[in-house]
């Protein structure tokens, strides 16, 4: 338990509440601390830690096309030889059929340090978060709290703001200039934009 030890606590400089898309209210954890506590462990990477790519392709799902990253991270153990391979699956979007979808350029370095950060879970990095001692705290793994049958203040908002559009270039504005388009639009979101895109194309 040593390992999982000195990963389990997540520092508050380290930590950001999500403020819009599908994740909203969620801990989003700074890769870069991932990377200082790997260092702190084991030694600078390449030396004391390191990754190999298992895959990374796109992958076809459902018309649209995701990055999809396999890694495998290991460390080097005090007898001088390397750990087994701790494998960490990620994954983003690269393409998209939504409203006001494009290609993601980033997709990969997304992907990628999805995985990792799913390797290091594996290790017990950032447990007090994913662990949810008090069930406090939200993270992508788990149900948005919001997720209710009856429409928040926000909700009933946003529905206002999309259902008053009067042309799909207007809604297609609102769409990727309020609510980030569907890389950060939140699930409501991207519903009601589809079901008055769905509007407009039966007029």
């Amino acid at each position: 338990m040593a390992i999982y030890g000195a990963f389990a606590n997540t520092p508050k400089e380290a930590q950001r509440t999500i403020a819009a898309g599908k994740l909203k209210g969620m801990t989003d954890i700074n890769p870069m601390w991932r990377i200082k506590t790997l260092t702190q462990q084991f030694g600078p990477c390449g030396d004391g830690w390191k990754v190999d790519v298992i895959n990374m392709c796109p992958v076809e799902a459902g018309g649209e096309t995701m990055a999809h990253v396999v890694l495998s991270l290991s460390w080097r153990k005090e007898d001088g030889t390397w750990s087994e391979g701790v494998i960490g699956v990620g994954g983003s979007k690269l393409a998209g059929k939504g409203v006001g979808d494009g290609i993601n350029d980033e997709a990969f370095k997304m992907a990628f340090t999805d995985a990792l950060s799913i390797c290091c879970k594996n290790l017990g990095m950032s447990a007090d978060i994913y662990y949810e001692k008090d069930k406090q705290d939200r993270t992508k793994y788990t149900a948005a709290a919001s997720d209710d049958d009856k429409l928040s203040d926000e909700q009933e908002k946003i529905k206002k703001q999309i259902m008053s559009c009067q042309s799909k270039d207007e809604l297609v504005k609102l769409y990727n200039e309020e609510f980030g388009g569907n890389k950060s639009a939140s699930k409501y979101v991207k519903q009601l934009t589809q079901a008055k895109l769905t509007e407009f194309t039966n007029d």
